[in-house]
């Protein structure tokens, strides 16, 4: 009767992991006289840490799924969703922790909201040093490479140095931006995604913040920010800091500065002030920029006043109406030489934690002297 017994047990247990196998992958308990309760199936392999909850084999972690279904939710054309999760000191051969263990205690919001973030496998980690950012295409059968380009001044366009990622399975990755760039400074990060849209998707990441590709001509943001900003702020969940029109105080409030390159390494400062305190949505202008290797002496010196309106949800458009009044390049008696358009302008929501203004190019096709095709969007920050 014993061994009837068992055989009984061994036969049930048998039956149920073959149900267990035809069944769909969502994990439950039975328990088996004689034998416990045992997991007939726990949705994930033990060495699937990718699909499971903090690494942690018995429960399927489906919030890359829910952060898709997010984008899909908000019916915008966001291609990818970006989160920044912080910076390293020095490089990940000198982390004392696994790189999983670093992001957990290093964002742990962003980590409790998206588990998947952590459990991201070494070989889809691009780069080494920097500023981490984590980066889901929208469509998972989209193809992704990351390229470390250069600016080539006589073709007028970047050029490839090194392929450092490509994949066709739009996976998330995580991609270090690197605060040195080098001894050049037209090295650059250039991200390409090609997914069901006839376009390619240029993106060029800058160390620190998430400084998301913008369609300006559309009105349309590229991209979804899912960085987890503040949990005590936004009570454990992530937060997408967008972008919106800076109001006349905030853009009058700051001397705002500009570092980065025309045909080599130069700096900017654009300085606004009101007309008045009772309004402060236009004034006087001042624009005037450098090369890096001479500080004393500006290029260029354009004065001149300014006026702000909005342009939508998300932007504005700065009006800049400027005369060449000084500088290395400036003739006294010259023909003017003026700048006379309205420039998209925006600054993210959460001003007052993330401080920066992008310009982007004219309405009407002007440029500022240190804008260059084709990244005309540039960022100004705090002097």
């Amino acid at each position: 009767m014993h061994n009837n017994k068992n055989k009984l047990v061994r036969s049930l247990a048998a039956m149920l992991l073959v149900l267990a196998m035809a069944l769909p992958l969502t994990a439950c308990q039975v328990e088996i006289p004689g034998m416990g309760t045992i997991n007939i199936n726990d949705g994930a392999s033990d060495g699937d840490t990718a699909k499971t909850n903090g690494g942690e084999p018995g429960a399927y972690d489906d919030s890359l799924d829910l952060l898709r279904q997010l984008l899909d939710e908000r019916q915008q054309d966001e291609r990818l969703a970006v989160a920044y999760i912080g910076d390293i000191n020095g490089s990940l051969s000198d982390l004392t922790i696994p790189l999983r263990d670093w992001i957990n205690d290093t964002a742990p919001g962003l980590c409790a909201q998206y588990t998947f973030v952590r459990n991201i496998p070494q070989e889809r980690v691009v780069g080494d040093s920097g500023s981490l950012f984590c980066v889901v295409p929208r469509d998972p059968n989209a193809t992704v490479a990351v390229n470390r380009v250069q600016w080539n001044e006589a073709k007028g366009g970047y050029e490839t140095l090194d392929v450092l990622y490509r994949s066709e399975s739009g996976d998330p990755i995580l991609l270090f931006v690197s605060n040195d760039l080098g001894t050049v400074p037209t090295d650059t990060t250039e991200l390409l995604l090609t997914d069901s849209h006839p376009d390619t998707l240029s993106w060029y990441p800058i160390p620190g913040i998430v400084a998301l590709p913008y369609d300006s001509e559309n009105e349309r943001r590229l991209a979804y920010d899912f960085t987890f900003y503040s949990q005590e702020e936004n009570d454990g969940f992530g937060s997408d800091i967008g972008w919106t029109c800076p109001s006349g105080s905030q853009l009058t409030q700051e001397i705002w500065a500009w570092q980065g390159h025309t045909d080599k390494p130069a700096l900017a400062t654009l300085e606004l002030h009101a007309n008045s305190s009772q309004e402060d949505y236009w004034g006087s202008a001042t624009f005037t920029w450098w090369y890096e290797s001479d500080f004393v002496t500006p290029e260029e010196v354009y004065t001149g006043d300014w006026g702000l309106t909005g342009n939508g949800e998300y932007s504005g458009v700065i009006m800049l109406d400027l005369t060449r009044t000084g500088g290395k390049r400036y003739t006294p008696g010259e023909t003017e030489r003026i700048i006379h358009d309205g420039f998209i302008v925006q600054v993210p929501m959460a001003f007052e934690d993330y401080t920066y203004l992008s310009v982007d190019k004219g309405q009407h096709g002007s440029y500022l002297p240190i804008q260059l095709e084709p990244d005309t969007v540039l960022y100004f920050y705090p002097q």
